[in-house]
C-alpha cells in the first residue's frame, strides 16, 4: 500500500510509539515489564483521595496543577505537594518523541498530517495538547492513521483525571472508511433529537470516522485490554466545541467476535439465535458506541471521579444501541439489524464482565445486563438467554433517561448509589452462565512484526 516515502514515515512513527511504551511503564512503576498489580505514580504512594482533598482545602491555589491531567504529584521535603508536568517528569522520553515526530513530518505528503505532527511534537515539549488534539481530528486523508499522546484516565483510581500515554498506528481501509462515513450525518441528527428530548442545544460537530488495519500499538492500549475502537480526544471541552474522531480496528473486532463473542453465544443462547451473529453487525454496534461517546454530554472525572469511566462506557453502549434504532427509523437499515445488534452486544457484555469487577467496561456491561433483566427485555434460563424484543426500547430509553439525568446532576453520591445498585452485584444465576465459558480467552493478545 505504501511507497518508499510513506514507509520511511511509518518507520519513524513506530519508533515514536516504542518510546511511548517507556513512558507508560514508568507511569505504572514497571521497570521490568508490565505488572497490573503495581500502583501508578500519579500521586505519592501512600496518598488517598481524602488526604489530597484535605491538602487542596488548605492550598486552593494548587488545585489546577495538582489535578491537571498531565502532571505527576510528588511530596516536597517539607511535607507539602507539588505537581511536575509530564514534559519535565518524563523529559528524556518526551523530548525524544518530539524530535522523532518533527522528523517524521518531513515525510508526510498530506499537509494536514504534516501540520498535526509538527503541532504534536510541540505538545510533547510544552505539555499543552489542545491545539494538536484539534489538528488531529482534521487528519483523515492519508493512508496512515496515527494517534499518540496522554488520553485515558482509567488508571487514576483516586480522581479519574490523570492521563496515561498510548499510541495506535494503522493503515486506512478505504472502502470500509467510506462505508463508515455514511453514519456521520446521522450522528448529528441523533444528537439533535436527543437535544429536543432532554432540552439541550445540540451544535453540529466534526465526527470523522476511520476504519483501519492495526499494525502497531503501545502504552496503555498494549497492556490493559485491546480496544476495538476509540473516540478521541477525551477532552470534554474539545468534544463539545469541535468534535472528535473515531477510528475502528477492523481486524481486532473480527478477532474478538470470532474467538470470544460467537463462542460465548453458542454456549448461552438457543441455537436459532446464534444465526443472527456476525462481525458486520458487531461493527455497526461499535460505530454506535463510539459515536455516542461524542454526544453533547459526558461523564467526566471532574464531577464523578473514579466512577466516571464505568458510567461513561455504559452511556456509550446504551445510547449507541438507541442510535442504531434511530438509524432504523431513518430507513438506514432494516429493523432486525438493530435487534441483532442489541443481542450481540448483550451477549458480548458477558465477555466484558469477565474482565474484572473494577474495570470500567465490566461495570458498564453489568449495569446494562441487570437493567435489561429488570425491565424483562432479557431472562436467564437453564436452556439459555431469552430475549423479549418487545421490551427492548423501553429498557433502552429508560436507562438512557436515567443516565442523562445523572450526568446533568453532577452528583457524585447519586452516581455512587447508581453504580452500587446496578453495576457491582453479579446475580448468582449470572455466575453460573459465566462458568459455561471459563475456558475461553478473556481477550486477544496481538503479535506485531516490528
Amino acid at each position: 500500500m505504501l511507497d518508499d516515502q510513506e514507509r520511511r514515515l511509518l518507520a519513524l512513527l513506530i519508533e515514536a510509539a516504542k518510546w511511548v511504551d517507556r513512558i507508560y511503564l514508568k507511569q505504572c512503576n514497571c521497570s521490568n515489564g508490565f505488572d497490573p498489580d503495581q500502583p501508578n505514580n500519579f500521586f505519592p504512594r501512600n496518598a488517598t483521595k481524602e488526604s489530597i482533598e484535605a491538602y487542596l482545602a488548605k492550598h486552593p491555589e494548587s488545585r489546577d496543577d495538582i489535578l491537571s491531567p498531565f502532571s505527576v504529584v510528588v511530596e516536597t521535603p517539607i511535607g507539602g505537594l507539588t505537581a511536575i508536568p509530564y514534559s519535565e517528569f518524563y523529559k528524556e522520553e518526551m523530548s525524544t518523541i518530539a524530535d522523532i515526530l518533527y522528523q517524521a513530518a518531513y515525510f508526510a505528503k498530506d499537509k494536514q498530517f504534516h501540520d498535526f505532527l509538527i503541532a504534536r511534537s510541540e505538545s510533547f515539549r510544552t505539555n499543552k495538547y489542545r491545539e494538536s488534539d484539534i489538528a488531529w481530528i482534521h487528519t483523515s486523508n492519508g493512508p496512515i492513521e496515527f494517534s499518540i499522546g496522554p488520553f485515558e484516565n482509567y488508571a487514576d483510581t483516586l480522581f479519574g483525571v490523570k492521563r496515561t500515554f498510548q499510541c495506535f498506528i494503522g493503515l486506512v481501509l478505504t472502502d470500509e472508511t467510506r462505508e463508515a462515513g455514511r453514519f456521520q450525518e446521522f450522528v448529528v441528527k441523533f444528537d439533535a433529537m436527543l437535544g429536543e428530548r432532554y432540552g439541550y442545544v445540540s451544535k453540529p460537530k466534526l465526527t470523522p470516522m476511520v476504519v483501519m488495519h492495526l499494525i502497531y500499538l503501545s502504552g496503555e492500549c498494549a497492556h490493559v485490554g485491546l480496544a476495538m475502537a476509540c473516540n478521541l480526544p477525551n477532552d470534554a471541552d474539545i468534544q463539545k466545541e469541535v468534535g472528535s474522531k473515531k477510528f475502528f480496528m477492523l481486524g481486532v473486532m473480527e478477532a474478538k467476535c470470532k474467538n470470544m463473542t460467537i463462542p460465548i453465544a453458542k454456549r448461552v443462547l438457543p441455537s436459532e439465535e446464534t444465526t443472527r451473529f456476525n462481525s458486520e453487525t458487531y461493527l455497526r454496534f461499535i460505530v454506535g458506541h463510539e459515536s455516542s461517546h461524542g454526544l453533547s454530554f459526558r461523564f467526566n472525572g471532574q464531577h464523578f471521579g473514579h466512577l466516571s469511566n464505568g458510567i461513561e462506557e455504559c452511556k456509550a453502549d446504551i445510547f449507541g444501541i438507541w442510535f442504531l434504532y434511530f438509524l432504523m427509523m431513518q430507513d438506514f437499515f432494516k429493523h432486525t439489524v438493530a435487534e441483532n445488534a442489541v443481542m450481540i452486544h448483550l451477549t458480548d457484555c458477558l465477555r466484558q464482565i469477565r474482565s474484572g469487577p473494577e474495570k470500567a467496561h465490566a461495570i458498564g456491561a453489568l449495569i446494562q445486563f441487570n437493567w435489561f433483566i429488570e425491565y424483562e427485555a432479557m431472562s436467564l434460563r437453564a436452556e439459555g438467554i431469552r430475549f423479549n424484543t418487545e421490551h427492548f426500547m423501553n429498557a433502552i430509553t429508560s436507562l438512557c433517561d436515567t443516565l442523562y439525568t445523572l450526568a446533568e446532576s453532577k452528583d457524585f453520591m447519586a452516581a455512587e448509589k447508581f453504580v452500587m445498585q446496578w453495576g457491582k452485584t453479579i446475580p448468582e444465576h449470572l455466575r453460573s452462565y459465566l462458568d459455561r465459558f471459563s475456558d475461553l480467552p478473556v481477550d486477544i493478545d496481538p503479535f506485531f512484526a516490528f
